[in-house]
């Protein structure tokens, strides 16, 4: 994400051809100044999954992962107590979830998925983060 809109994006005032990586071509990408007022803005949301990480130990690094799904979508458990859903391609993908048993699991955060009657959802590029 950008710093600011304008010449190099806030990150440096040499010339571009000098920078150590490029900018973003894009003429109105995302800056931190404009998406502060956004609530659904990729900046909150990063903000809402890095405050969702500090709260949650089985989320941290270096707890237990068990993978239940490598395909689409990407399903695996962490610390026994949560449930990750990821699908980061266009089609829609489903998978059936014998942790989640036949109820419907509670969102911690979450776009584009669901999880019911056992089966994980996932809309294209489809996220979730689930209580086990």
């Amino acid at each position: 994400m950008q710093r600011e809109e304008g010449p190099n994006a806030g990150f440096s005032s040499a010339p571009a051809s000098s920078l150590y990586l490029p900018v973003d071509p894009d003429p109105g990408p995302p800056a931190v100044a404009s998406q502060r007022a956004l609530d659904g803005s990729l900046l909150h949301q990063v903000r809402r999954l890095v405050a969702l990480r500090k709260s949650v130990p089985a989320l941290r690094a270096g707890g237990p992962v068990h993978v239940l799904n490598e395909g689409y979508p990407l399903v695996y458990a962490r610390g026994g107590t949560h449930l990750v859903v990821i699908n980061p391609r266009r089609e829609r993908a489903t998978f059936a979830v014998v942790a989640a048993g036949t109820r419907r699991l509670a969102s911690v955060l979450s776009q584009g998925v669901t999880v019911d009657d056992g089966v994980a959802n996932a809309s294209g590029f489809g996220y979730g983060i689930f209580e086990l």
